[in-house]
């Protein structure tokens, strides 16, 4: 197989490196076989190779309503009427502001610094925008449960065709409370800011990303 080159860089085989089981080695293009030199170090050939964020995907079937004053969103799962696609969503009321949680164990590559969330919603009529909040906290062993979030985030978006799959902007960067480490989890929640958006009908959040960053023996990469 020819080797490629990525930025004027030249990733090799590892029949062509001398470590062998370092996935992420990129040499330059001076010499060949064994005798290439190599130009990065393991973060910033992850770095060049991987792009600027790593995500996860939260389904809405996986978030929990929230109770209080009865005024969680409705957890509804919808069947589309020609095509049969199954869809979980959130339908957040638009009369008073509406809250849903999840929790989250970060991969163990996660820098433990802020994140970003970008929602994936969907309306059945109406006009205007939505605009949904993100705020959360990290939580360690002994932690107790019942604490605040950390400073939230917006995400406003405009509804464009009734039914159709909208994706939103990212949110800032959201600060998360608490003390993050990776592999421990997070608690997200989200709320739609009727006080601040102009959609007059229910907005179904069927789902949202979350974007971080990685970091490698504590260097971040991204």
């Amino acid at each position: 197989m020819a080797d490629s080159d990525i930025g004027g860089l030249n990733p090799q085989t590892a029949a062509n490196v001398d470590e062998a089981n370092d996935p992420f080695a990129i040499y330059d293009n001076s010499g060949t076989g064994t005798d290439k030199t190599k130009k990065l170090a393991v973060p910033e050939a992850r770095k060049l190779m991987m792009g600027n964020y790593r995500e996860i995907y939260i389904n809405a079937g996986a978030m929990i309503p929230n109770t209080t004053a009865g005024t969680g969103p409705d957890a509804n799962t919808t069947e589309t009427a020609t095509n049969d696609v199954m869809v979980d969503r959130l339908d957040f009321i638009t009369s008073s502001d509406q809250s849903a949680g999840v929790w989250v164990v970060m991969p163990q590559e996660w820098d433990a610094g802020t994140i970003k969330c970008v929602p994936h919603w969907t309306a059945d009529g109406g006009s205007g925008s939505v605009v949904f909040e993100f705020s959360g906290r990290a939580y360690a062993d002994s932690n107790a449960i019942d604490q605040a979030m950390g400073t939230a985030q917006t995400s406003t978006d405009n509804l464009i065709t009734a039914g159709d799959m909208h994706i939103g902007p990212a949110t800032a960067a959201i600060t998360l409370a608490g003390t993050p480490v990776s592999g421990e989890p997070i608690y997200i929640k989200v709320l739609r800011d009727t006080s601040a958006d102009t959609l007059g009908v229910d907005a179904g959040l069927i789902g949202f990303r979350i974007q971080y960053k990685e970091s490698i023996d504590g260097t971040t990469i991204l």
